[in-house]
């Protein structure tokens, strides 16, 4: 028993100490890296054991704004991160052409332009697809559409273009598109914008929507402007053709774009009455759920979803937003009535 006594106390003594090591080695590193701050010197970091030398080098480079100091860092990736870091600090554009490593030249030029917007530093970036990437990004931030003209890849010159006009209302300028899927969607885009059902019509009803490849583009576009002017006229364009969409697990869900653009209107325009005109079943609950979520006042709609999962999970995010009791105590589920008492504490 006094064996285990002895070995008890040197094993907590031995454990004291430790911390107190950790304890001292911590403030001697944050001492030795203010120091090598204040001096504006990444030589007194030295005195620090990697890795913990890293994030000396890392403040010394952004203290003088001179990311070159970041090459004393042996990792690549930590090399990067500390260029990236202090670029934000430097104010002299010009530094990058400082730079011998191309790839971290690339790096500090598009940070640049970033900042300061000069569309001439782009033509120096060495990679190909950057330099179209960058020319993009200035291009998208003035909103001047002919600056386009200067990125050499045509996928990412038309996707310039098409980025561009579909925030104005000039459809001819999607027109110059020629690959069709940027174009259809540069459709879609200055129809919502204008609130235009008919430039919708020009996109093929079998075009299919990049993002949701088994959707099609035309309903995107109808359901889009009908939300925007709140219009159900819009909708009744969408007929009552299905749409089969993939599920998770497996198989396919069957979908009405009308009624799902019905609903979408419902939800934007916080009316209830819209959702009851929906068939029972997910669109109706979507449209319920959509409403509930926007206003407090509204969130007894949860009580009208039939799915008693999906009426649980409206409950639950309905009363942890609005930090409501009650709410939470309408939960059928345990574990997530739980969940949504404790999520308001």
């Amino acid at each position: 028993m006094a064996k285990v006594y002895v070995y008890g106390w040197l094993f907590a003594v031995c454990v004291v100490l430790f911390i107190m090591f950790l304890m001292f080695y911590r403030q001697d590193i944050d001492g030795i890296t203010k120091e090598a701050v204040a001096r504006k010197d990444p030589g007194f970091c030295e005195g620090i054991q990697l890795p913990m030398r890293i994030g000396c080098y890392k403040e010394v480079a952004k203290a003088t704004a001179d990311p070159k100091i970041c090459l004393l860092i042996m990792d690549r990736g930590y090399q990067y991160s500390c260029i990236e870091s202090t670029l934000r600090v430097v104010k002299d554009e010009n530094f990058c052409y400082s730079l011998e490593d191309p790839e971290f030249r690339d790096l500090c030029l598009l940070q640049m332009v970033s900042r300061f917007g000069h569309l001439r530093l782009c033509g120096d970036v060495a990679d190909g697809r950057s330099r179209d990437n960058c020319i993009r990004a200035v291009a998208e931030g003035r909103n001047e559409l002919e600056l386009c003209a200067n990125v050499s890849g045509m996928g990412a010159r038309e996707e310039c273009i098409g980025t561009i006009a579909s925030r104005g209302g000039d459809v001819s300028v999607c027109d110059r598109v020629s690959d069709n899927i940027v174009r259809y969607e540069c459709y879609g885009s200055v129809a919502v914008n204008l609130g235009d059902s008919t430039l919708c019509l020009r996109i093929p009803v079998n075009v299919t929507s990049r993002f949701q490849y088994w959707y099609p583009a035309r309903y995107n576009c109808l359901s889009g402007v009908a939300s925007k002017t709140r219009s159900l006229e819009v909708c009744e364009l969408l007929g009552n053709v299905t749409v089969n969409i993939p599920m998770e697990g497996g198989g396919y869900a069957a979908s009405l774009p009308r009624e799902t653009c019905i609903a979408g209107v419902g939800v934007v325009g916080m009316d209830e009455g819209i959702c009851r005109n929906i068939t029972p079943g997910g669109t109706r609950d979507g449209c319920y759920y959509g409403i509930a979520q926007k206003s407090p006042q509204k969130s007894g709609l949860c009580l009208k979803i039939e799915g008693d999962s999906e009426r649980d999970y409206c409950l639950l995010v309905a009363g942890i937003q609005y930090r409501d009791p009650n709410l939470c105590g309408q939960i059928a589920n345990a574990t997530e009535k739980e969940i949504c008492r404790n999520g308001i504490k």
